[in-house]
């Protein structure tokens, strides 16, 4: 019994670190708005700093809109994952089958994760050698940015 309970706490830890960190990229989103720094986007800025050619920006186009539609795909995830859990609220399930919620959404969330990181990985695959050395140098500038930075720990 005493092995459930630390499990449960310990899956309940984790969906509610998901859950904070998902509001938490919301917020951030909302509060920064969206990036104006002379383009209309990530797209038009990755092919401007990128220089790609015709080609290319007909390769990335087919890319975002996969990227896109397995996003979609994952949300409609999540959304139906958290109504089912919500719900159980409102009826006597056993901690197990909220378990199992829990469970599938954070590997929802894991999922959600690897898709960004396979698009990335794709794009970096349209790259010639010189687009290459821009292509890192801006994915080492996004992992400094605010946004890849832990929030300042709490004193005590």
């Amino acid at each position: 019994m005493d092995f459930m309970t630390t499990r449960n706490k310990f899956l309940g830890f984790i969906i509610g670190v998901l859950i904070i960190s998902n509001i938490a990229l919301f917020a951030i989103g909302f509060l920064n708005g969206p990036r104006n720094n002379g383009s209309q986007g990530p797209k038009k800025e990755i092919i401007k700093k990128l220089n790609f050619d015709d080609r290319q920006k007909s390769e990335f186009k087919k890319l975002i809109d996969l990227h896109r539609e397995k996003l979609g795909e994952k949300h409609k995830k999540l959304q139906a994952l958290k109504i089912d859990l919500f719900r159980m609220l409102k009826s006597d399930q056993s901690e197990e089958q909220t378990l199992e919620i829990q469970r599938q959404l954070a590997q929802v969330h894991l999922e959600l994760e690897m898709v960004h990181y396979n698009h990335t990985k794709d794009i970096r695959k349209l790259c010639n050698e010189e687009q290459l050395k821009n292509f890192d140098a801006m994915i080492e500038e996004e992992m400094s940015s605010k946004n890849f930075k832990r929030p300042p720990k709490r004193e005590k």
